[in-house]
């Protein structure tokens, strides 16, 4: 946040640091994680998974660079700025999780899979309503983080390509850990479609959610006097 002066009034934050060196951690922060999970997933030595580990740290440090470069504060950002972000980023986040699980069972209702020829999962109870939730908010908060970043003149543009983030994590790395392949091939050749539209359907309400907090009159989070 903006450093706040004795009078109440949020100053004007630093520069930061410099862009380029910001989306360069970015990339650095991806490819680290990336690299890391397959170390861990792929191979399972002891070996590899410490080298796992320390690439993890390499890419927490780096999105540290990439996400504390900024300078933040209503001052700078305006009144969508990062703790609002962050807070409605979750809680829409939750939300768009359990919608997705809501539109998941309703899908399976009117046996869209089978013309599909998937077979995936399609039970709903209890457990998946509370995963549904926290996966949500879990991808919710990178989404607050992430949002200025996202091209996109509204909400729903940027969380409909965002959506693809978690489509790709499933995809690529819960599919094969799972044992039904890339792009879950085993449960069927259009198993990526309903992946997508999923995800898609998490992107819309949690970016909404954002929408809605950026364009309102009232206060979705509670400030501090001074960051009006």
């Amino acid at each position: 946040m903006s450093d706040v002066t004795t009078s109440g009034v949020p100053e004007r934050g630093g520069p930061g640091v410099p862009l380029a060196w910001r989306m360069g951690a970015w990339v650095v922060a991806v490819a680290a994680a990336v690299w890391g999970a397959w170390l861990v997933g792929r191979l399972g030595s002891r070996t590899s998974i410490t080298a796992g580990i320390l690439l993890f740290m390499v890419a927490l440090a780096a999105l540290a660079v990439a996400v504390a470069g900024r300078t933040y504060g209503p001052s700078e950002e305006g009144p969508l700025d990062l703790s609002v972000r962050l807070g409605i980023g979750v809680l829409g986040g939750a939300l768009g999780g359990l919608s997705a699980v809501a539109v998941l069972w309703l899908i399976g209702v009117v046996h869209i899979p089978e013309l599909l020829h998937v077979s995936l999962g399609l039970h709903v109870d209890v457990g998946r309503w509370f995963l549904g939730a926290w996966n949500g908010a879990v991808w919710g908060f990178l989404l607050g983080v992430a949002f200025p970043l996202l091209p996109g003149r509204s909400a729903g543009a940027r969380g409909a390509l965002f959506s693809l983030v978690p489509s790709l994590w499933s995809l690529f790395f819960v599919f094969p850990a799972r044992g039904v392949g890339v792009f879950g091939w085993r449960m069927g050749a259009l198993s990526f479609l309903v992946v997508l539209f999923i995800n898609l359907v998490w992107g819309a309400v949690a970016s909404g959610c954002l929408g809605w907090a950026g364009a309102t009159d009232l206060a979705p989070v509670d400030r501090l006097p001074g960051e009006a």
